[in-house]
């Protein structure tokens, strides 16, 4: 049975959301803050541009993450920025690249984008229990072969002995 990405054209997204603290014991989601990937859909580029939190006056009720689905991307975001704006320093931005597609990012900020951190947390899939099994039996076949040859090459060194 062959499996492709047609049946769920939705089926691959990423969420993420941006904390800022000034210091490393309270942290706060950042209002603003901007999320920008790439990734490559049939051979075209994909460019994503989504804010968190656009509206919070006038009881919005916004979740305090970004949501958005991929489309029919089988490959990593090759390029993912996280900008927000810089008191009296404009904005600040900084990339990670590749990041895995069905993954929650949480983008940790700081005042200076070098210290910027991300942790990302992969959800499983239920084809991890395919992948699993596809790596065991290519391991035993691969075993199988390189014991093969370890005993094709050593016969011959046994009768040339005796």
């Amino acid at each position: 049975m062959i499996y492709n990405n047609y049946r769920n054209p939705n089926y691959f997204f990423i969420k993420g959301y941006c904390l800022y603290g000034a210091n490393a014991d309270n942290y706060s989601i950042y209002t603003g803050a901007s999320f920008f990937w790439v990734n490559t859909i049939d051979s075209s580029q994909k460019y994503t541009h989504i804010p968190q939190l656009f509206q919070t006056a006038y009881n919005a009720m916004q979740p305090p993450y970004v949501l958005n689905g991929l489309g029919r991307a089988n490959n990593y975001v090759e390029e993912f920025r996280v900008g927000i704006t810089g008191v009296g320093t404009g904005a600040l931005t900084k990339m990670w690249t590749p990041i895995i597609p069905n993954s929650q990012l949480i983008v940790t900020s700081n005042p200076t984008p070098d210290s910027w951190s991300i942790r990302v947390f992969v959800l499983p899939t239920d084809s991890i229990v395919y992948v699993v099994i596809v790596t065991i039996v290519l391991l035993v076949i691969l075993g199988g072969v390189l014991i093969g040859f370890y005993w094709k090459e050593k016969r011959p060194q046994q009768e040339f002995l005796t």
